[in-house]
């Protein structure tokens, strides 16, 4: 079963990113695939309390209440085996860290980590350009604030001094 609605903000989160908008058809077999995972994960002989969606046909996100039952290295391994095993049948590239999301006019668009550096170094990008927030840690922060400007993110290294202010 799918928990993802009955999970608390505090739940934990991992996100996979795709290297291309997925099909209807995927994201069906993803979620019955996740389903099926979520209803036996286990950690330690403890049921997990997991959940699953996917959001604007790029994000694969798995959550965990840890209040109920805190997930291992172990069932880790087993999440991140299963998502090899989707990976490996859609080529969807979900382990490449290097992809940057920015929204423009509501729409999502996807580069990699050296075209997004030239951007901010040229301008084209400033501090108040909007990306995807795929680090963050919890349910509730993937829910209410997805985005994030690239002042307030680990890509702030990136920007002049005059672009932080």
């Amino acid at each position: 079963m799918n928990h993802w609605n009955s999970i608390a903000d505090h739940g934990r989160v991992w996100i996979y990113t795709t290297k291309r908008p997925l099909k209807k058809s995927e994201e069906q077999q993803i979620s019955e695939t996740l389903e099926k995972f979520c209803e036996k994960w286990a950690a330690h002989g403890n049921d997990l309390f997991a959940g699953h969606e996917i959001k604007h046909h790029r994000f694969i996100v798995l959550t965990v209440d840890e209040e109920k039952a805190a997930a291992s290295g172990c069932s880790i391994d087993s999440s991140v085996a299963v998502m090899r095993d989707i990976d490996a049948a859609m080529d969807l590239d979900l382990f490449n860290r290097t992809r940057i999301y920015l929204v423009t006019d509501e729409e999502i668009e996807q580069t990699d980590l050296a075209t997004a550096r030239t951007m901010i170094e040229n301008g084209t990008w400033s501090g108040d350009t909007q990306i995807v927030n795929t680090t963050v840690l919890t349910k509730g922060d993937w829910v209410k604030a997805p985005l994030i400007r690239i002042r307030d993110s680990w890509m702030k290294r990136f920007l002049k001094e005059d672009q932080i202010a």
